[in-house]
């Protein structure tokens, strides 16, 4: 059974990293962007499920667009601006038939949950929380 790292249980809402995926590609698929505009518009957004006031982590971020470049589902390029050489992510065909098929995914994510989540109110109720 693997180690639980302290304070960093899955039903607080750690381990959602894989939501940040259809983000990015939403954010990219709206107009092509360089990391750290992706960050900032996915920092301030509520789709992007964390857990509690811990912040999108930009390692971990940047890591996944190279993972998604490398994968096909995003294309960059280099853009020169006074700040210095900046890479610009967009989404390619691949990235955007992804896109619609997380649709989907997210659909029957939400759908289960809400089902789960009737029968933990149904089977140990919530009097506390509700």
């Amino acid at each position: 059974m693997p180690r639980r790292r302290e304070g960093k249980c899955a039903c607080k809402g750690f381990y959602l990293e894989r939501f940040v995926q259809p983000a990015v590609l939403l954010a990219v698929y709206q107009a092509p962007q360089h990391g750290f505009s992706i960050l900032k518009q996915l920092s301030g957004a509520s789709i992007v499920p964390t857990a509690g006031e811990q912040p999108l982590d930009p390692t971990g971020l940047y890591r996944m667009l190279k993972r998604m470049e490398e994968g096909g589902l995003l294309s960059s390029f280099q853009q020169h601006t006074d700040a210095g050489i900046r890479k610009v992510y967009g989404i390619t065909p691949q990235g955007r038939e992804c896109l619609r098929s997380w649709y989907t995914t997210l659909r029957g994510y939400r759908d289960g949950i809400d089902e789960l989540m009737r029968r933990i109110l149904d089977t140990v109720g919530m009097e506390n929380t509700l």
